[in-house]
């Protein structure tokens, strides 16, 4: 009898088995198509504009459904923690137009594989700013991903290549560890908020505050230019997308460990790469992906050791 009641009180998306996988794995999906569309757009538009089409769609479409809830959620955020929602508006999308700039330089493959780096990154922030404790295993995943970095930027001292045009790759690079940088920086201010906010409030600041950043470096950069009919529907593709990447990443973590759906997330990688071969017919090298391998190898590792310290913690209490 008990049973059966609590199964009329389940909703329907929590009465589908393992709801918290498929969301996490729907999410990476979602993220690679962004990854495949910004790279076709970027031979038309400079990356930022995409990223500014991005922002305001997201903007657009979640002002009123967080307008619909203003009896449950503040728009505006907590008083005392509105700073810090400001700070992870702009840190997260500076590490945005940062990423789509990779990709525009990068094949979307790489620039997503390094964008991974910023896995190994939170912790030595962490250390900094939170003053929490590193381990060995940090160390080492961070060896990992960095020799991972160097096969995908393939720098002429260790590797020749007449075919590579070697400076794009390495500013592509460059770009690429500074947008994983931004994102793990941005990840240290979500813990610091905690659960004080609603999730989706994190994503409207991020976008408005991102509609501010882009319109500002293109009017700086004066590379503006009135998207083709034809480019439209991905533009707003992009920022569609990212909403429901975001809300799907979010329905994870609810119903998911973290370390579960880090690892899950880490399909990414090897989803950008299918979708890169299949629609963008552009075949990575067998260096790049031997160094997605290893950068993927770190994201699996540090999921796993947070499933794993979690049913310690379980066990200990």
């Amino acid at each position: 009898m008990t049973d059966s009641n609590q199964n009329k009180k389940r909703t329907w998306i929590e009465r589908i088995p393992g709801i918290g996988i498929i969301c996490a794995l729907l999410s990476g999906l979602f993220l690679s198509f962004i990854a495949i569309f910004t790279k076709i757009l970027s031979s038309d538009l400079h990356p930022t504009q995409i990223s500014l089409s991005r922002c305001y769609v997201q903007f657009l479409t979640l002002l009123p459904l967080l307008q619909y809830k203003s009896n449950e959620v503040d728009i505006t955020g907590p008083k005392k923690l509105k700073h810090l929602l400001w700070a992870r508006g702009f840190v997260g999308s500076g590490g945005m137009i940062l990423l789509f700039i990779s990709i525009g330089k990068l094949s979307a493959g790489n620039a997503v594989t390094i964008s991974y780096l910023r896995l190994i990154m939170v912790p030595f922030l962490a250390r900094i700013l939170l003053k929490e404790s590193l381990t060995i295993f940090d160390g080492f995943f961070a060896i990992l991903s960095m020799i991972g970095v160097v096969l995908i930027a393939k720098p002429s001292f260790l590797f020749y290549d007449e075919n590579e045009q070697e400076d794009e790759n390495v500013i592509g690079v460059l770009y690429g560890i500074s947008a994983a940088s931004l994102t793990s920086l941005s990840v240290i201010i979500i813990r610091k908020l905690g659960r004080q906010t609603y999730p989706m409030l994190h994503v409207l600041y991020y976008a408005f505050c991102g509609s501010i950043t882009t319109t500002i470096v293109l009017m700086a950069l004066g590379e503006f230019q009135y998207p083709c009919w034809k480019d439209l529907p991905m533009l707003f593709s992009v920022g569609l997308l990212g909403n429901l990447g975001q809300y799907f990443v979010t329905v994870a973590l609810h119903y998911e460990r973290a370390g579960t759906v880090v690892v899950l997330r880490s399909a990414q990688i090897i989803m950008v790469y299918i979708l890169q071969v299949t629609i963008l017919e552009d075949i990575p090298s067998y260096l790049s992906l031997i160094g997605a391998a290893f950068v993927l190898s770190t994201s699996i590792g540090i999921g796993l050791r947070k499933v794993i310290n979690s049913r310690k913690k379980k066990m200990v209490s």
